[in-house]
């Protein structure tokens, strides 16, 4: 009985995990998208998306400019937008169906800038059910 009720827990969960991927963009109301601007004179970024799920209204801020990138779907990259100034790391925020996933940088003191250039955010689900995200920067 025990081993029914465990095998039970386990296929439950991974249903719900399915489930939870496959209609995460189900509610998604994609808010304004900041357009597509390169400039080879500043910092170009593109998101892309290393998770098992899609998201949903993908913003960040690397210094003082927020920029939509709008829904992303899992194994995506986004085009490149433009900023003056960025770091390693930035402020990010999307949704995954109804959950709200944020990181929150403290500050960016002693972190070296980018610089002018095309870079990459690969952003990660690191712990869905504490709506923990990862990132990290690579240069194109």
């Amino acid at each position: 009985m025990r081993k029914l009720s465990f095998i039970f827990s386990i296929l439950a969960t991974i249903a719900l995990t399915n489930s939870c991927k496959k209609d995460s963009l189900k509610n998604c109301t994609e808010h304004e998208v900041s357009p597509c601007n390169e400039d080879s004179s500043k910092t170009n970024i593109r998101i892309k998306n290393i998770s098992e799920y899609d998201y949903c209204n993908v913003t960040i801020n690397p210094s003082n400019a927020s920029t939509n990138y709008g829904i992303l779907a899992q194994g995506e990259t986004t085009c490149y937008k433009s900023f003056d100034i960025a770091y390693n790391y930035c402020y990010v925020e999307l949704k995954i169906g109804n959950e709200e996933f944020v990181i929150q940088p403290i500050d960016y003191v002693g972190e070296p800038e980018l610089g002018i250039g095309y870079f990459t955010y690969s952003i990660d689900v690191s712990d869905f059910d504490n709506k923990v995200l990862s990132i990290q920067a690579n240069q194109d």
